[in-house]
């Protein structure tokens, strides 16, 4: 996309999921566990898809788009579907941008996702695979996870520069989940993570970038209320803490100085699900 004066300008939109079915319905995940069925892809709850066709409507009267990828979790496709339909667009799934403590191969693939949400490119390749670390397994999925939250932040260092590059003169549509505010911070390459605040259900950060110039923020996505009639506190606005945060600004710079080493850290699989930036 270029501006009246011929100078290249990329967008990037980046979207969480609506309010979850677990987080809203705890007896579900009881329920799933007694049928057999694994309970780390719950599907957005009533308040979630109107949510999802609320920030819809806004994108299409504020935003204009090229392409949306998505996050292959079953919440994120769910969110994005009022979206594509009212830009008419496909949905590509991309593993770049999937949730924290990501199992590989665990999801449905996209030709399966397809059966029931035709908006789905199959033959789209994502950008960006997850590598599992196989000491480390997913409760819920109990096969090898991504650790967290310093190999899930390494991930989105390193999409966030696949991402600039792939869709230069583009304007793009990222639905993802909470944590992703460390892309943002990724984009702006910014130490300081807390600054660029909470993620809202629903909530939509806005990036630009000028020709060669750097990516600037527009938008935040610690709140929804200008476009959301309603909130549940079961998903709220999450936020990086503070010991996460200070882990960011070291591995950032080590990331932007070429250094892609391992520094000293922990893996905090988050104990209670409910306090997950999932």
């Amino acid at each position: 996309m270029e501006e009246a004066n011929g100078v290249q300008e990329s967008v990037i939109y980046l979207m969480r999921h609506g309010d979850r079915w677990d987080f809203a319905h705890p007896e579900w995940e009881v329920q799933m566990r007694e049928l057999g069925y694994g309970t780390w892809d719950p599907s957005l709850s009533p308040l979630g898809h109107k949510q999802a066709s609320e920030v819809g409507e806004m994108m299409k009267r504020d935003a204009v788009l090229d392409t949306i990828l998505v996050s292959p979790y079953l919440r994120t496709i769910q969110t994005a579907i009022p979206t594509a339909n009212a830009f008419g667009l496909q949905l590509n799934l991309e593993e770049g941008i999937a949730e924290v403590l990501h199992s590989p191969d665990w999801l449905p693939t996209a030709a399966e996702r397809f059966k029931y949400f035709p908006q789905i490119d199959v033959k789209y390749t994502p950008m960006h695979r997850v590598e599992a670390n196989p000491e480390k397994i997913n409760k819920r999925t109990g096969m090898p996870r991504e650790g967290f939250p310093e190999d899930y932040m390494r991930r989105l260092c390193k999409f966030a520069q696949k991402l600039e590059k792939e869709y230069a003169g583009r304007r793009v549509l990222c639905v993802s989940h909470a944590a992703s505010v460390a892309l943002v911070a990724a984009l702006l390459r910014t130490p300081d993570l807390q600054s660029v605040g909470k993620f809202a259900p629903c909530g939509v950060f806005k990036l630009v970038k000028r020709g060669q110039g750097p990516w600037e923020l527009v938008q935040k996505g610690g709140s929804n209320e200008a476009y959301v009639s309603e909130n549940s506190p079961s998903t709220f606005p999450w936020g990086f803490n503070e010991k996460d945060c200070g882990l960011w600004a070291s591995l950032l710079d080590d990331m932007l100085a070429g250094r892609d080493s391992e520094v000293a850290t922990h893996d905090d699989a988050p104990s209670s699900f409910k306090d997950s930036p999932c």
